[in-house]
């Protein structure tokens, strides 16, 4: 890939990492408030899916910026772009960690009623 593309294309997916992690903070942080608000187990369910999609979508987009930079020999740069990827697994794995826990209470206070 000529420099000119080279640089396009990163532009490009840099954005749309950018839009990506926007969008999972915005569903995890629905879910963390959901799980705060005493919500209903179908409105964290719902939540949770939300978070699963964003979640896939931006392991896409960042794979895709990774991978980029991989085969552009940039290693340094695609280190970084994992390093931000683990991050945000570790946020998604407490996050659903929270969620099932606090399903689990309200399954748990309905069988004792």
């Amino acid at each position: 890939m000529d420099p000119v593309e080279y640089l396009k294309t990163e532009i490009l997916l840099k954005r749309e990492k950018i839009r990506l992690k926007t969008y999972f903070t915005r569903a995890r942080k629905s879910v963390v408030s959901h799980l705060e608000g005493n919500a209903c187990s179908a409105t964290v369910n719902d939540a949770c899916k939300q978070l699963d999609f964003a979640m896939d979508e931006v392991i896409k987009g960042f794979d895709s910026l990774s991978n980029m930079y991989m085969e552009g020999d940039e290693l340094d740069k695609s280190k970084i772009v994992i390093a931000e990827m683990e991050k945000i697994e570790l946020e998604y794995e407490k996050t659903t960690k929270d969620a099932c826990a606090y399903l689990n209470d309200l399954r748990s206070e309905q069988q004792v009623k």
